[in-house]
């Protein structure tokens, strides 16, 4: 948008074939395909950077547990199977102890906790002795999912950051999780940092452990604003400038952290345009203010703006 100009907020409701007004920059439907030019009504949203990491889900350690029995014994009845839901207390198997007495007594060995039995490694007529484990036994409700994140992202990860995950077998079912755990040692050879990600199953366990995951993790949230008017489309810094250049924009807003970006930018390509740094949605709607495109006297959480190019 030029100083003093106004470039028109919905092109799709205006005829070409019109008079345009003075001030006012025509764009053919054929140069928004082009270009990708979109209109917007003016709204905020809260823009989160975001780390693409793989995962494999496994048991959270502290919801599980291996069975075995305090004594030596051999095997009379087994009451549990892979698969099976059980509670804390409840039997799994039946053992005859081997210890000398004139009626040798029967031991009865119960699940420590709620959950489901992963593995069973005990048949009936098996004598097993303390060392032996009968049975693992897994709580399903929450998963951890283990992930790798590399030494060069380490300083935007940190506990308590929200995890959103999703598996092949749901492609369109969305997990939320949240950083539990991260480890201290890096892989020397991978150069990455595990991670360990808290994540609620449903009720039906459509998660499972051992599963792939991909895991979008929220390393940053900020309040942007996307404002009525021309607005161009996710892309490069450079591409956007370009592609408001060629709609006939000379004025943008910008992030301050895309900055250096414009670097990429030739100095002919620098001399089209006037970039409006913008570190935060207050900076953003101030500099659409000064523009000339609020109207003033608004709080800034309520201006209903006419026009303003971002590139945010």
């Amino acid at each position: 948008q030029t100083q003093g100009e106004t470039v028109a907020g919905n092109p799709d409701e205006q005829s070409h074939e019109e008079a345009a007004e003075p001030g006012t920059i025509m764009i053919s439907p054929e140069a928004r395909a082009n270009i990708g030019l979109t209109v917007e009504l003016a709204e905020v949203r809260e823009i989160q950077r975001t780390l693409l990491l793989n995962a494999t889900l496994e048991v959270d350690p502290d919801r599980a547990a291996f069975v075995s029995s305090r004594v030596q014994g051999k095997a009379t009845a087994v009451y549990a199977n892979v698969g099976d839901m059980v509670t804390r207390g409840q039997p799994l198997v039946a053992l005859q102890s081997l210890q000398i007495a004139e009626t040798p007594p029967t031991v009865e060995v119960e699940s420590p906790l709620d959950g489901v039995v992963l593995e069973r490694s005990v048949t009936v007529g098996e004598t097993v002795d303390p060392t032996t484990a009968l049975f693992h036994v897994g709580d399903l409700s929450r998963l951890l999912a283990e992930a790798e994140v590399y030494e060069a992202d380490l300083a935007d990860v940190r506990t308590g950051q929200v995890a959103r995950l999703r598996v092949v077998a749901y492609p369109d079912r969305v997990f939320t999780g949240r950083v539990v755990r991260l480890a201290e040692e890096i892989d020397p050879v991978r150069r990455t940092l595990r991670i360990w990600i808290d994540v609620a199953n449903t009720r039906d366990r459509q998660l499972k452990p051992g599963m792939f995951a991909q895991v979008n993790l929220v390393v940053a949230t900020t309040g942007e604003v996307t404002l009525s008017g021309w607005v161009l489309p996710i892309g490069g810094v450079k591409e956007k400038i370009l592609g408001a250049v060629r709609a006939g924009i000379t004025n943008v807003i910008i992030p301050k952290d895309n900055l250096p970006d414009l670097e990429d930018l030739s100095e002919a390509e620098r001399q089209l345009i006037t970039v409006h740094p913008a570190a935060t949605l207050g900076d953003v709607l101030d500099a659409a203010l000064r523009l000339g495109d609020l109207p003033a006297g608004k709080d800034k959480a309520s201006r209903s703006p006419d026009l303003v190019t971002t590139l945010s």
